[in-house]
């Protein structure tokens, strides 16, 4: 983690700029953009320049993602306990709200049915045509 700090550290502001956009989207164009790249500047970098910045983007991300997932388990267990004392709050609908959460997070989400009939617009069968061509007026030559 300190080795892509030392990378960072050594960017110019625009290719900072572009490396910390970029790990926010998904394409260049955005992330040029916001680094104030025209398409021709961002085009006229060598093509392992563009690459080397797109690198770190992904390692950007990939560590505020770590971080991210390291705190959110260090925390899981005093999260759920929260959860577990909200059954107990004076308000019904937050009583209600921490059971489903609770339930949802241990038995799994009720299934859903989904009705995918598809009906016409009198509430019958779709109705489907299909047409055979055999005649284009013309000769298979001038085709």
């Amino acid at each position: 983690m300190d080795h892509l700090r030392t990378e960072l550290d050594q960017l110019e502001a625009n290719e900072l700029d572009y490396v910390v956009a970029r790990s926010n989207t998904t394409a260049d164009k955005p992330a040029y953009e916001e680094a104030a790249y025209s398409k021709t500047a961002w085009f006229n970098l060598p093509a392992e320049h563009r690459e080397y910045l797109n690198k770190l983007a992904m390692d950007l991300k990939r560590q505020r993602t770590v971080k991210a997932l390291m705190i959110l388990d260090e925390n899981a267990e005093e999260a759920a306990k929260e959860l577990v004392n909200l059954l107990d709050a004076g308000s019904e609908s937050v009583k209600l709200s921490a059971a489903k959460d609770i339930l949802d997070r241990t038995t799994g989400k009720p299934a859903q049915t989904v009705n995918a009939a598809h009906t016409g617009a009198d509430g019958g069968a779709i109705e489907h045509k299909h047409y055979i061509i055999t005649d284009l007026g013309m000769d298979m030559d001038e085709l």
